[in-house]
């Protein structure tokens, strides 16, 4: 788990470029592709799992929020 603050990605452009962000950004790293991996599958475990540390995140540094 990272020790700094977790956060949400939402784009707002056409679904075919939104693909190409997704496949770049998850090519940054294993943080960034569970990121990915979550928006991709908002009712995944993986996306549960990341709502859940986002929140376990803001209840340990509200001052993050």
């Amino acid at each position: 788990m990272s020790s700094g603050p977790e956060w949400t990605l939402e784009l707002a452009m056409d679904r075919q470029m939104i693909d190409a962000v997704l496949d770049e950004l998850a090519q940054r790293g294993p943080q960034s592709s569970a990121i990915v991996t979550a928006t991709r599958g908002p009712d995944s475990a993986a996306a549960a799992a990341r709502r859940a540390a986002v929140k376990r995140r803001e209840h340990e540094h509200p001052e993050w929020v």
